[in-house]
């Protein structure tokens, strides 16, 4: 009978500890598969398919200027300076 207590004991912590594997395989599982998942959208986001320019074509340079130091892509310096070249530049009028 103590054999039968002893064998129930061992088979609970055996089915628990066995659970608990199958658990922290089935996270490590998803967590690489997300990993995946990431890895696949910025390798195709980086080949050009999936990006658009940020400024539409029919927008004035100043504005597109605009956007991209407010963007952070170009700092105060270099957007003065884009600003007075195009201000500096004859240009005929838009119409």
């Amino acid at each position: 009978m103590l054999y039968q207590a002893v064998l129930i004991v061992n088979s609970t912590r055996v089915h628990l500890f066995a659970l608990l594997f199958i658990l922290l395989v089935l996270v490590l599982l998803a967590v690489l598969v997300g990993f995946g998942l990431v890895v696949i959208f910025r390798a195709y986001a980086r080949n050009g398919r999936m990006k658009r320019p940020f400024y539409r074509l029919d927008e004035p340079p100043e504005l597109i200027l605009a956007r991209r130091f407010a963007s952070g892509a170009i700092g105060e310096e270099e957007y003065h300076r884009r600003i007075d070249a195009l201000k500096s530049q004859e240009t005929p009028p838009r119409a």
